[in-house]
């Protein structure tokens, strides 16, 4: 379509002139500045995130927050700051009582502008359609909620503002006050989501801005308009023609070049046109088989739950399957409308009219294809449902229980399906559809948007308010983690699938070389912000300096430990043990296998986590050691064993998939193209944080029987808080952390290789300390001591995942100092990845720290009589058969060899280490000086563990009485001294943990 046939006489759209209110008035009268207006809500935004940057995740708004979803009371956190941080606490809530007005008044004039001047609003017809009154009535509306918002915010100004006076105490209950921030942020993030429907109303306004384009708003909008009303009526006048040519000859005329298989050529061609959703759906088809989504359907047929309960879960599940296949449909007719049409004059009403006639059968056939993609959704989640069932052992297949809930969830698959199949064809008009694919020839961006919103604003209207609605929902707050959890990880992936279908098919149609070349200035622009946007800055505690100065040596804490009465007995003569645990990696599979180990050891053999100095622990091991480890400080005391093994087995067990899953694709998917790095959008935070809310969500904030420890620890009454508290604080001698086993975590630097050691201790292998002639005799030599390198100290949760960078799915974390065995001078920027990639058992790690306390016994026998112990809880495997792959070799083999020898390693470095030294328990002349013991996780029957972050209950339970049969044999066989050195020390394991 030539824009030079563009009718310029065309009438003004009517306004349809209503009654305007008061708050109509004063949007109206801001409307000119409405720009400025919404600059100001930025500006005084990031003054705000700037005032609340030095109190990390528990500033004065989130701990609002935390009172509404969980309960927690914030009156101990604010009484604990200084002077200093109430008054930047309270400087905070003066400016954000002035950002009230100016974000309301903002939202409220966006809404109102919209509501009066956009392209769904003003279709030119002299009667508004339903769309259009939508709109309109939808932005008037949403201007009065803004308006009952802000209402509700200073209401919950008033009250923080109260949390400063001493004497008050007054805390609303939860429930109220989870009233008044719904009351406040559904209008909020309701209004946003309806501005964001205006793109090219945005981008006009600032047009506005400079001298050049003055009045670009009513210039560019008037002339969209008039493109997409005079395209329109070309095309109901072709239509027309066509329509009187058929009632005068019902028999279209012979097409003289029509092929014999014409309708395979053309349904080739369509293919070709939408061949990007057949790749989506490709897509869909290889990750929605992946074991961790077999996991998670397994927990649909495993769980606990009644149906009636899993329904939130089923219903999650049919919704977004729903709308992938609704986008499916948009976007497959987006690319058929935008497909150029050969061979015919787009100024010629006659010869389109007849090429119509002639071409019929094409188009008719052309129309089919949106409505196929509709099923097709379904269909692939029916296959991958059927081959995730089919592949459980055959005895947890024929459970009745498995069976009746298979059954109906195929049932509701197949309902849901066909009869959303059955509405699609039974809505379908074809009104319009052969004159938009012969007449639709693209233009430019602008004037294609703005006539698909004139053709089809129904499918505009779907497509882009679910894309915004995603975007506002799991990027900017800490909602989306929770909403992740609630929907599940199918929901999450079929959702991202929705959103990258639109953004796709508009990017397609939208890149029109030479002069549109979008997709190239988007990869040019992505890959030029990716070298400023690095967004992975490890977080830092408060007093983030304070506990890394004072870290004790290995021979000042080995000496309090050995010496501590709570675990020595002065009356035994015999070798007190000392055990070292390596934990290997595995993802949630390590996890559970070394949660479960710990906890059987302790409850088999009562005291025996006492004699566990430290736990070497890497990727999902080093998690499972840290999530007992706090366990235990929240727990402590031999009564509480059965309480531990309960909670470690929830926590193991909680979807942390989810939220990682949905982090790595929205939230890492937008950061991608901001031009700065936004530390809050780093998508390993999610995992912490929600590895937090499942590690304390059952442990009462109130509970009488929390250690006075962790009281003190976190100056606090809520234990939920020690993970966000200094992993050195939570190991501080000072406060008797000897009593609970050290953790040294094992990650890897991604610039030099080299392996990083998050240890309570200090290595002695700084820089500096490596410069001098004892240097090779230190067993962590060329290791990175990264409290040591950084000065710097971290969150519990932070350092717990800071081996557990899996690959591709969350970030490696970003520090800065100088490595050992580097340049004095050189100190640069490293990133920390998954342990794995160095060495993935935690074994070389766990040696490296008995040769060290060697060196210490050997300096002083007479004052140390111990005899070591290295446990390995290995969950690899030998007994796998090799299945070779024949498609995709040259994409799969790096990753899959990457990640099975990783899994695989464990065994090796078993096998060296059992044949090095004498396996006799008995005997510990051997050169290595300590005794070896494996407790290995046999994967060759029953369920098969995924490689991922989540674990199904029966997973979880079936891991647990593993570990008890293999505790139970280590005792039989090899922990003889062990069980009689605990059997000696009794009276002393009879005092009471706390």
């Amino acid at each position: 379509m030539s824009t030079s046939t563009i009718s310029q006489d065309l009438p003004e759209p009517s306004n349809n002139s209503r009654p305007i209110n008061g708050l109509a008035k004063l949007a109206q009268r801001l409307a000119p500045v409405r720009v400025y207006l919404l600059l100001a809500s930025l500006v005084v935004s990031m003054i705000l995130l700037f005032l609340e940057a030095p109190f990390g995740d528990y500033h004065i708004h989130a701990l609002s927050h935390s009172l509404a979803l969980g309960g927690q009371s914030p009156l101990p956190t604010i009484y604990s700051w200084t002077n200093n941080q109430w008054q930047l606490a309270q400087l905070e809530m003066l400016i954000d009582n002035f950002f009230v007005f100016v974000y309301g008044s903002t939202l409220i004039t966006w809404c109102y502008f919209f509501a009066n001047n956009s392209l769904f609003v003003l279709d030119g017809s002299p009667e508004p359609g339903a769309t259009s009154k939508l709109m309109r009535r939808l932005g008037e509306l949403l201007a009065m909620l803004v308006f009952a918002g802000m209402a509700a915010d200073l209401i919950e100004n008033v009250v923080i503002n109260s949390w400063f006076i001493e004497s008050v105490t007054f805390v609303p209950p939860s429930w109220f006050w989870r009233i008044i921030v719904i009351i406040k942020f559904v209008p909020i993030v309701a209004a946003i989501w309806y501005i964001s429907l205006h793109p090219l109303g945005i981008l006009y306004s600032f047009l506005e801005l400079l001298p050049t384009y003055n009045h670009a708003f009513q210039a560019n909008s008037l002339r969209l308009r008039t493109y997409a009303q005079h395209g329109q009526q070309t095309m109901e006048t072709i239509q027309q023609k066509a329509v009187d040519k058929e009632n005068q000859e019902p028999i279209p005329p012979h097409e003289p070049q029509r092929k014999r298989f014409w309708w395979l050529l053309t349904l080739w061609t369509s293919l070709l046109g939408i061949q990007f959703l057949v790749y989506l759906l490709l897509f869909m088809h290889i990750v929605i088989n992946l074991g961790q989504f077999d996991e998670v359907f397994f927990l649909l047929l495993s769980s606990s739950a009644s149906v009636v309960q899993l329904f939130p879960s089923i219903f999650w599940l049919l919704a977004s399957l729903l709308c992938l296949s609704a986008m499916l449909y948009v976007t497959s007719k987006i690319l058929l409308y935008l497909k150029p049409t050969v061979g015919i004059d787009s100024e010629d009403t006659e010869a389109i009219s007849d090429a119509l006639r002639a071409r019929k059968s094409e188009f008719q056939l052309i129309q089919i294809i949106p409505l196929l993609f509709v099923a097709l959704p379904f269909l692939i989640t029916l296959i991958a449902f059927l081959s995730s069932y089919f592949g459980l052992p055959a005895t947890e297949r024929s459970n009745p229980l498995y069976v009746y809930r298979f059954m109906v969830l195929i049932i509701l698959l197949l309902s849901v399906g066909s009869l959303i199949q059955y509405l699609f064809y039974k809505g379908h008009s074809r009104s319009q559809d052969e004159t938009s694919l012969a007449l639709f020839i693209p233009s430019s961006p602008a004037k294609d948007y703005a006539l698909l919103v004139r053709l089809a604003p129904k499918s505009i209207l779907f497509g882009q308010g679910l894309l915004s609605l995603l975007l506002i929902l799991f990027v900017p707050t800490q909602l989306g983690l929770f909403i992740a959890q609630a929907i599940g990880l199918h929901t999450i992936l079929f959702l991202w699938l929705c959103a990258v279908a639109y953004l796709g098919t508009l990017l397609i149609q939208f890149n029109r070389l030479p002069i549109y070349p979008l997709a190239l200035g988007l990869v040019i622009y992505v890959v030029v912000a990716s070298t400023f946007n690095d967004n992975s800055t490890i977080r830092q505690t408060s007093e983030r300096d304070k506990y890394v100065a004072n870290r004790p040596s290995f021979d000042t804490y080995f000496s309090q430990w050995y010496n501590n009465p709570w675990r020595k007995s002065h009356a035994d003569t015999a070798a007190m043990p000392v055990v070292i645990i390596a934990s290997e990696g595995g993802g949630i599979r390590a996890a559970g296998w070394t949660t479960a180990c710990l906890h059987q050891l302790d409850s088999i053999m009562p005291g025996f986590g006492r004699y566990v100095f430290g736990i070497s622990g890497v990727s999902g091991g080093g998690v499972g050691a840290a999530t007992y480890v706090a366990l235990r400080r929240a727990k402590a005391g031999p009564t509480e064993d059965s309480l531990v093994g309960h909670l470690t087995r929830q926590v193991v067990s909680s979807d942390l998939i989810s939220p990682v899953m949905a982090a790595m694709l929205f939230r890492g998917g937008f950061h991608n193209f901001s031009p700065v790095p936004l530390t809050a959008l780093d998508r390993s935070r999610w995992l912490e944080d929600a590895w937090e809310n499942a590690l304390f969500k059952q442990i009462p904030s109130n509970t009488s029987k929390a250690s006075d420890i962790i009281q003190d620890l976190v100056r606090t009454d809520s234990v939920h808080r020690i993970l966000s508290t200094s992993f050195l604080q939570c190991f501080d001698s000072e406060r008797d952390s000897t009593r609970f086993p050290l953790l040294f975590l094992n990650s890897s630097v991604a610039e030099t290789g080299q392996k990083v050691i998050l240890s309570p201790l200090t290595l002695d292998n700084t820089p500096t300390s490596l410069q001098n002639q004892q240097s090779q005799t230190n067993p962590f030599y060329d290791t990175v001591d990264l409290f040591g390198v950084t000065q710097h100290d971290i969150p519990f949760k932070t350092a717990a995942f800071l081996c557990a960078r899996f690959p591709f799915v969350t970030s490696g974390g970003r520090a800065e100092g100088q490595l050992p065995n580097m340049k004095r001078d050189c100190k640069p920027a490293f990133h920390l990845i998954d342990g794995g990639y160095v060495e993935n058992t935690g074994i070389m790690t766990a040696v490296q720290i008995i040769r060290r306390l060697q060196q210490i016994t050997r300096k002083n026998p007479n004052a140390y009589k111990v005899r070591f112990y290295l446990l390995f809880l290995r969950n690899g495997q030998t007994s796998d058969q090799a299945v070779a792959k024949s498609t995709f070799r040259f994409l799969s083999e790096p990753l899959t060899g990457f990640l099975n020898a990783a899994d695989r390693q464990g065994i090796s470095l078993d096998q060296l280490v059992a044949y090095t030294i004498k396996r006799n328990s008995t005997d510990v002349s051997n050169e290595l000086g300590f005794s070896y013991i494996n407790l290995a996780l046999d994967r060759s029957t029953g369920h098969q563990y995924p490689l991922g972050w989540y674990l199904s209950p029966t997973a979880t339970n079936e891991l647990n009485e593993a570990a008890r049969k293999g505790v139970i044999s280590l005792l039989k066989n090899q922990l003889t001294p062990f069980r009689n050195y605990l059997t000696n020390a009794k009276p002393t394991l009879n005092q009471p943990s706390n």
